[in-house]
């Protein structure tokens, strides 16, 4: 490792570029070799490296070097921070070479997942502007790598969710999602989570956009994570929109959730019954979106699944008082399982299939004698 950090300091352009990767590369190899890279004072000359505005191949090389420190502990992040790494790469996004731009973009994505003062010391060093031109490239890895960065400042923290918010990334963003490769639909799905996990503002700024039916499109996409994300969001911007007022509001967010029963995630599953209780509960023009969003065969399949007791209080909901409701849960095949209900071990699990089976005018007392 001695040798690689003298390499750094050679006057063939070369191999110091050889020698960056290396250390790269040792540096994500394990924590020990991690510390070793900065123990030996690599960081420095990497920085000093990141400097050769005229040789974009070492420049490159020197950014994926100090990505990959980036991506590393705490104290390899520090390491960097304290050295004054964020001008040197925040500057570096505007290189005329897309490499050059994309790993400096990985680095500060790395680093604004660090701290709150990583996130600040990014910002101000001019970041925002310069990422969202990049999201606005013709080139996907730069558009991944930005949507990353967003996400990555805007997490935890609502003064940059704001700012970023007010610079226009949310209709960027929401764009990336009309991509069809898997990578862009997967960088903007997971940063317009992070941004949906935030404020109302943030949230309306994302239906406003249009996102709402992308995401959707999204929940049959065969990458898991992609479609977690984009469950996760719609789970998100429901929420927030079941806090509004308004009748109108309120369907907008039956509309999102009802779609999140077909996930086969079971916790994204969960959390849309769970909403959807509560919906229910309220008026009878809730209940009657519920059944208008195409819930009821949904419901009736989560009675065999983990949320029994949630799907079962729904359809119980749903069954009183509109015999068009009764008629279809019926038909859509709840007795039974409501009726194996009744012998489960859990009183609540029994309860709310009793109160169900009752509501759809069957005879409960029957079924357990």
């Amino acid at each position: 490792m001695p040798l690689l950090v003298s390499l750094l300091r050679s006057t063939q352009p070369a191999v110091q570029g050889a020698a960056a990767c290396s250390l790269g590369n040792l540096a994500t190899d394990s924590g020990q070799q991690e510390r070793a890279v900065i123990a030996i004072g690599a960081v420095p000359l990497l920085i000093e490296t990141l400097k050769s505005h005229h040789l974009p191949a070492l420049q490159q090389a020197a950014a994926g070097a100090l990505r990959c420190l980036a991506s590393g502990s705490q104290q390899s992040k520090h390491a960097l921070i304290t050295a004054g790494a964020v001008p040197l790469l925040v500057a570096s996004l505007k290189s005329a070479q897309s490499g050059v731009q994309e790993q400096a973009a990985g680095a500060l994505r790395s680093l604004a997942a660090g701290s709150q003062h990583n996130k600040d010391a990014i910002i101000a060093a001019g970041a925002v502007p310069l990422v969202l031109a990049l999201l606005r490239s013709d080139q996907p890895g730069l558009q991944q790598q930005s949507a990353g960065v967003l996400g990555s400042l805007v997490a935890g923290s609502r003064p940059n969710e704001d700012a970023i918010i007010a610079a226009g990334a949310v209709p960027l963003l929401v764009e990336l999602l009309r991509s069809d490769l898997p990578a862009l639909q997967k960088a903007a799905a997971s940063a317009l989570w992070v941004f949906a996990f935030g404020s109302q503002q943030s949230k309306d700024a994302i239906i406003a956009a249009g996102a709402t039916s992308l995401l959707a499109a999204l929940l049959r996409s065969d990458q898991p994570f992609t479609q977690r994300k984009a469950a996760e969001a719609l789970m998100n911007l429901a929420v927030g929109l079941r806090l509004k007022e308004g009748a109108s509001i309120e369907a907008g967010s039956i509309a999102l959730l009802v779609p999140l029963l077909r996930v086969d995630q079971p916790a994204v599953q969960g959390q849309a019954v769970s909403a959807l209780v509560a919906l229910a509960a309220g008026s009878q023009q809730s209940r009657d979106a519920i059944f208008a969003a195409g819930a009821v065969p949904l419901l009736v399949a989560s009675l065999r699944a983990d949320q029994q007791e949630e799907a079962a209080c729904v359809l119980k909901c749903l069954a009183a008082g509109s015999q068009r409701h009764k008629d279809a849960i019926i038909a859509a095949g709840a007795v039974a399982p409501l009726v194996d209900m009744l012998r489960s071990d859990e009183p609540a699990v029994r309860e709310q299939a009793a109160a169900a089976l009752q509501n759809l005018d069957y005879d409960v007392m029957r079924s357990v004698m």
